[in-house]
């Protein structure tokens, strides 16, 4: 369940994005009329009927007129009693989503969009001024299906037309755990990492989320090469992992794929860590799956430790496999930050550090390199990547383009050297002279029009 308090002062219709294919319960905390009514393209309400676009739906009036069996199976609602601190108008109240639990329900009674994409919402009218104070949702878990939804985005109108994201001061909100690991992320120029999990014994490299929403599918990177790599060397020295004799956790048997497998290949989980680093820093990330028990006992964890230990320092040495150097201004031997460093055959490029500093996660082989920053011109070499456990320096120099030197010459309030204003005078000069026969040509093309014309 994730709570995130939102403060929105005007807004008579929320809507929710939900990232994902399944929810049992979703609860909007808020200050609105006890007539509250929910309408949208997932949800159909006209006060009195709901349905869902699966295909189930149920009477408002039905749901509270239920025999104490049905109220069973029905997912259990939260209204919860707040402290009336309304102000005149405002009324106090919690609304909740709920759908029956059926026999041979995929979803194990959870609510489902019916498509499998990014534009499935749930709408609430409030009908008259409110103030929203928060939302919750309470995922669910089925035996049948791995689908829940994991991220979600509130959005907000006056018109029903144009929609806004709910904001935390300047920015759009979310949790302040993402943020602050985002920000944390952005600021430090991590080269490796990875996020232990419990519940399996398997090692996942991205990418984590699917291209088309579908269930299950082999989704790799550019560098899936290298991520397999990372993932067979803690998985072939995990102890657990290595032992051809231990039993499967659950229904899958991770040993047919050597213990790693792409994520998803194995489910999709949109909006991982992995995908983040992966897509939006320069580091590389992988997802651990390190015991078949989620939650072990204390008495078990120097057996855990024992299992992972070789596993982690393995892989963190791994950070030392690839490329690695500084690009610098030619003239002033200063580092360039935020300088792009491209890999030829690869669809990755990585950036570097505020020092000019930067690492390239690589297998070993020989590459084309090219860098370029803003206001420089690009250079290009050829870096080679050796078997052994150290990184090739691969060092550059930039040198600034001509509009910035003569920028930079101007700012300073000086004259341009006589051999660039000649060599300007030139570029002028040549410029001028294909300007020119653009033009005749444009011209001798109207004349020859017109006399056709009149023939």
């Amino acid at each position: 369940m994730a709570l995130m308090n939102w403060h929105l002062q005007s807004p008579t219709i929320m809507r929710g994005r939900m990232f994902g294919q399944s929810i049992s319960l979703a609860i909007l905390l808020c200050f609105v009329e006890v007539s509250t009514s929910f309408k949208n393209g997932t949800v159909e309400s006209n006060g009195t009927d709901t349905a869902f676009s699966d295909g189930k739906s149920f009477s408002n009036d039905e749901k509270f007129n239920k025999t104490k069996e049905e109220e069973q199976l029905m997912v259990p609602e939260l209204h919860e009693k707040k402290e009336d601190t309304s102000k005149p108008g405002e009324f106090p109240q919690s609304v909740g989503i709920g759908v029956r639990l059926e026999d041979e329900d995929e979803y194990d009674g959870a609510w489902c969009a019916g498509l499998e994409d990014q534009e499935q919402w749930l709408q609430l009218d409030s009908l008259r001024l409110t103030l929203f104070t928060g939302v919750i949702l309470q995922g669910r878990n089925s035996i049948w299906s791995l689908n829940w939804v994991t991220t979600y985005k509130v959005q907000f109108s006056n018109d029903t037309e144009t929609w806004s994201p709910c904001m935390n001061g300047s920015q759009e909100a979310v949790a302040p755990e993402t943020r602050a690991v985002i920000n944390w992320m952005q600021d430090i120029p991590f080269v490796l990492s990875a996020n232990l999990h419990g519940g399996e014994l398997v090692v996942t490299y991205p990418f984590d989320c699917t291209r088309d929403w579908i269930p299950r599918q082999d989704t790799p990177t550019a560098d899936n090469d290298f991520f397999r790599w990372l993932a067979a060397v803690y998985a072939s020295s995990n102890l657990a992992m290595a032992n051809p004799d231990r039993r499967i956790c659950h229904y899958e048997d991770f040993q047919q794929h050597n213990n790693i497998i792409n994520g998803a290949d194995w489910h999709t989980v949109p909006g991982s860590m992995n995908d983040f680093s992966y897509l939006h820093t320069n580091c590389f990330e992988v997802t651990v799956e390190l015991s078949c028990d989620k939650f072990p006992h204390a008495s078990e964890l120097p057996v855990e430790w024992e299992n992972n230990k070789e596993s982690l320092l393995l892989y963190m040495e791994q950070v030392h496999r690839g490329l690695k150097g500084v690009i610098r201004d030619k003239d002033t031997k200063q580092g360039i930050a935020n300088a792009v460093v491209k890999v030829a055959g690869l669809d990755h490029d990585i950036r570097s550090a505020a020092e000019g500093d930067y690492w390239r996660l690589l297998n070993p082989g020989e590459y084309r390199v090219i860098v370029w920053a803003e206001s420089y011109l690009p250079a290009a070499r050829r870096c080679s990547v050796g078997a052994d456990l150290q990184p090739t320096i691969c060092d550059f120099s930039l040198t600034k383009t001509p509009q910035e030197r003569i920028k930079q010459i101007l700012a300073k309030g000086g004259k341009l050297p006589q051999d660039e204003q000649l060599r300007l005078r030139a570029l002028r000069m040549r410029k001028l002279r294909v300007s020119t026969k653009i033009l005749n040509r444009r011209r001798e093309q109207q004349q020859r029009n017109s006399k056709a014309k009149r023939k």
